[in-house]
């Protein structure tokens, strides 16, 4: 907030602040929506739908809910990573097994309204930095900071490149937006959906932790009822953020829509252009050409991301409403 006033006063923090909380939460939002589309497909023949499954996803993250802490939910976050290491071994594993069905040159086509929606999702998918703040206050040791996150997007970034063109090289033109459904029916791909969908579940709290300490901080703060408990306002407070999340996943039509959505809407602006606009408003004479020129250069790809996703999303959006 402090920053977004800095860029511009008065309206500035609570624009940035805003949209973070509301990026945050549809985040979250995704983890339900991702992990119904997965068990759907895990489990075909349970007759449970895709709805019902965002359901249950539900009531398995709404445990996690009542953890305190940061330092308390970092546990659950490194089973996530243990679990979301899994899949991408499980799956590149069996890309390997199967070289001998890759087309290389499958890898080199165009699609421009492809392009589009993957630039969007690929910004979704390295939003880590509306998160980072907190995860660096909650460090005991703050120096390891920088390291820690250099390494975390490398190793991010590596374990991204070998899932994608494995799993590319494997299924083709048939891979599914989500790739765990594009794995031939069995036991590995129920153990691999079930490896990704403890994910969803394990990562939830760790992105709506902030919106939830915002919402309780606005709802305490306006509640002054001293006969109503604290512990009771802050369940009632939990339970209503996760029921108007799973509400919102029903709605959501894909996974596909909302990580579009969320990278050429929110994440183009919040990664690209505020922090670069923030950064050359306030050490403009101090930077050299060639940095005033690189920032202003990301910015551009940022609004440029922006401009072209945000109708291709509505054109996804109505089509699948369409349908």
């Amino acid at each position: 907030k402090d920053l977004g006033d800095v860029l511009l006063p008065k309206y500035g923090g609570y624009i940035v602040s805003g949209l973070i909380q509301l990026d945050l939460y549809l985040v979250s939002v995704s983890y339900l929506v991702l992990f119904g589309s997965v068990m759907r497909h895990d489990l075909s023949s349970v007759p449970i739908t895709e709805l019902m499954w965002i359901g249950i996803a539900g009531a398995l993250v709404l445990p996690t809910m009542f953890l305190k802490s940061l330092s308390q939910i970092a546990w659950l976050s490194a089973a996530s990573v243990v679990a979301l290491l899994a899949v991408v071994v499980c799956v590149v594993w069996h890309g390997a097994e199967n070289t001998d069905d890759w087309d290389l040159s499958t890898i080199l086509f165009w699609d421009t309204e492809g392009v589009v929606t993957s630039l969007s999702i690929i910004l979704f998918s390295y939003s880590g930095h509306l998160i980072i703040p907190s995860v660096e206050g909650s460090m005991t040791d703050k120096t390891k900071f920088g390291k820690a996150l250099s390494l975390a997007f490398v190793l991010c970034t590596l374990m991204k490149l070998s899932f994608a063109v494995f799993a590319f090289l494997s299924f083709g033109a048939n891979t599914d937006a989500v790739i765990l459904n594009s794995l031939p029916s069995g036991p590995v791909h129920i153990t691999v959906g079930s490896f990704f969908a403890l994910n969803c579940v394990l990562s939830y709290v760790l992105v709506i932790y902030p919106v939830m300490e915002t919402v309780h901080k606005s709802v305490t703060a306006r509640i002054l009822n001293d006969k109503i408990p604290e512990s009771v306002k802050d369940a009632v407070i939990r339970v209503t953020v996760v029921i108007s999340s799973v509400v919102v996943a029903t709605l959501v039509p894909s996974f596909l829509v909302i990580v579009s959505f969320l990278g050429s809407i929110f994440h183009s602006p919040l990664c690209f252009i505020f922090p670069i606009a923030l950064h050359l408003k306030v050490k403009y004479e101090s930077l050299k050409i060639h940095q005033v020129f690189v920032g202003c250069f990301i910015a551009m790809f940022g609004a440029v991301i922006m401009v072209l996703g945000i109708p291709e999303s509505i054109k996804t959006l109505i089509t699948f409403h369409e349908q």
